[in-house]
């Protein structure tokens, strides 16, 4: 498993990046809660719990989206169009 980005690193990703999903910033409550760079220990480590909590939740919505009947159908005839068959 790969590591975890510093914290530093962490925050300006989440500042920089945009999630959107049917136009709601998927990540504005928590650049509501950290708008600016964490300085002390505590903060950083909030920061990094609710990082790792946000890609749990959308890890989970997007199999979930996946493994649904018509969207797996669609995925499964696209590649048999582009394999041939």
């Amino acid at each position: 498993m790969a590591d975890a980005p510093s914290n530093a690193s962490v925050w300006s990703a989440l500042s920089d990046t945009g999630f959107d999903i049917e136009g709601q910033d998927q990540l504005a409550s928590i650049r509501q809660q950290f708008p600016t760079e964490p300085t002390d220990e505590v903060d950083r480590r909030k920061l990094q719990t609710k990082r790792g909590q946000f890609l749990k939740d959308h890890r989970i919505r997007i199999g979930t989206l996946l493994k649904t009947d018509s969207v797996s159908l669609l995925l499964g005839a696209g590649a048999s169009k582009a394999a041939g068959c």
